[in-house]
């Protein structure tokens, strides 16, 4: 099944529910992810009601007068502020949060609301970047009918795709969406560092990595994650290999130390698509075992 920007998406239900009222949105917190997910629905046509955060709005007010309320503060204020307001048959309370199971909004329950989850997989650094990254991404959600379909409904007028999160798997699929996302950072630094060591200027560094990287995902995105895979790992090109643990040994050996560590795991991705041996495998395993 495609999702309304061409990808595919999971499949969904065709069970037929009655829908629960999505007319008015309000936001509990006044944060990056409150500013760019608020800004994404608004251009998306629904109406927001209102936003309050610590310094201002009536939280309470934002609740009496929405449909589904946001709950986009930290994890650990998720739960203390959900008790602290006063929540009926006819609302819905979501968190945004990725690691934070929903149960944590079981005051909400308690006093007859929906609840649920609703995690978009981007970056929020820069809210106007962050509403426009929204269509074409993944958004997790996690919810009982008939609030799932009414979170289904705005993830595809969004120009999203759906994505189930099963119930107490919240905090792995939040540790490993790091993987591609928040450790890349600092991948790139790490590189950018080396570079710097070796006299190249940390903006030239930067512009020609993220470059790289770009690239590097957009292969991905086209042909696969193993198929994709470029470098001396993915040709197996042991001298290479032992040249780029001896450079980095010199300059920072827990550069050498985290270069081992990622080339051991894309040895299982060479092979898989064939572009190594296993022989050559083991000869590239060994080596960076006994230098990792």
């Amino acid at each position: 099944m495609a999702c309304s920007n061409g990808r595919r998406c999971c499949a969904r239900s065709t069970t037929r529910i009655v829908p629960i009222a999505i007319e008015r949105l309000g936001f509990i917190g006044e944060g990056r992810v409150s500013r760019g997910l608020s800004l994404a629905l608004s251009r998306a046509g629904y109406a927001i009601a209102g936003v309050a955060s610590r310094k201002r709005g009536d939280a309470q007010h934002v609740v009496d007068a929405s449909d589904i309320i946001f709950l986009t503060v930290p994890d650990d204020a998720i739960a203390p502020v959900c008790v602290s307001l006063r929540w009926r048959a006819g609302k819905a309370a979501v968190h945004c949060a990725g690691a934070t199971e929903v149960s944590v909004l079981q005051a909400a329950a308690d006093a007859g609301a929906a609840i649920g989850g609703f995690h978009p997989l981007v970056m929020f650094a820069d809210p106007e970047i962050a509403a426009r990254s929204i269509a074409g991404a993944a958004i997790g959600i996690e919810a009982e009918e008939p609030l799932a379909a009414a979170l289904r409904g705005m993830v595809r007028t969004l120009g999203a795709c759906e994505l189930v999160i099963p119930p107490g798997g919240r905090a792995a699929y939040h540790g490993a969406a790091h993987f591609a996302a928040g450790f890349v950072g600092a991948l790139v630094a790490e590189g950018v560092e080396v570079w710097r060591r070796i006299g190249i200027p940390p903006e030239d560094a930067t512009r020609a990595l993220l470059g790289l990287l770009r690239g590097a995902t957009d292969a991905m995105a086209h042909s696969g994650i193993a198929r994709a895979m470029a470098g001396s790992i993915a040709r197996g090109d042991l001298e290479n290999v032992k040249r780029h643990l001896a450079a980095l040994e010199r300059l920072e050996p827990r550069s050498r130390q985290l270069y081992c560590t990622l080339a051991l795991r894309s040895l299982p991705l060479a092979l898989e698509v064939g572009r190594i041996t296993p022989q050559r495998a083991d000869e590239l395993r060994r080596v960076l075992e006994a230098e990792a």
